[in-house]
């Protein structure tokens, strides 16, 4: 591969991540919610069902109280609810997990119905190499971008004078 072959790729992906931050702006509007709602409601699907409110707070990027109020505002909306989580024996603390539910799972499922539709088909007219090429790209490009999440946790920037 050629350094504007290199280039390309890479842009390429970036042009990715910007229209995926685009397309959740469109599914929140879509949907009469924040973006920072929907980007919620995945981190919590993503998880299981088994990521707390501090969690998702720093997986955000926003404060816990705000996450507090976000999480609220879903529960009231009827898209997550608080579960609790058991606690060994000897721990007293109340620490709760969020869920979604059914209803935010079904509601998303058909406001991303042609967006998901549309990566099946794609998926679709790829051989099995071709498709085990892309896997193994996409899930690097994933890990580069966990070690660079990891990486700022570690070592935030100092700001600028």
């Amino acid at each position: 591969m050629t350094a504007a072959d290199s280039y390309e790729l890479s842009m390429a992906v970036r042009l990715l991540l910007q229209a995926g931050r685009e397309m959740q702006a469109a599914a929140a509007r879509r949907m009469g919610l924040r973006v920072t709602d929907v980007q919620a409601m995945d981190l919590v699907t993503a998880s299981g069902n088994k990521i707390s409110p501090k969690e998702l707070a720093d997986r955000l990027g926003i404060r816990t109280a705000s996450a507090s109020v976000l999480i609220d505002r879903l529960t009231e909306a009827g898209h997550v609810r608080r579960t609790p989580v058991e606690q060994p024996e000897g721990k007293p603390r109340y620490r709760t997990n969020v869920s979604a539910t059914e209803h935010a799972r079904t509601e998303v499922r058909q406001t991303l119905k042609s967006v998901n539709d549309g990566f099946r088909e794609l998926g679709a007219e790829l051989t099995s190499e071709e498709a085990a090429t892309v896997l193994d790209f996409l899930h690097r490009a994933t890990d580069i971008l966990h070690a660079y999440i990891a990486e700022a946790a570690e070592k935030p920037s100092e700001p600028a004078d």
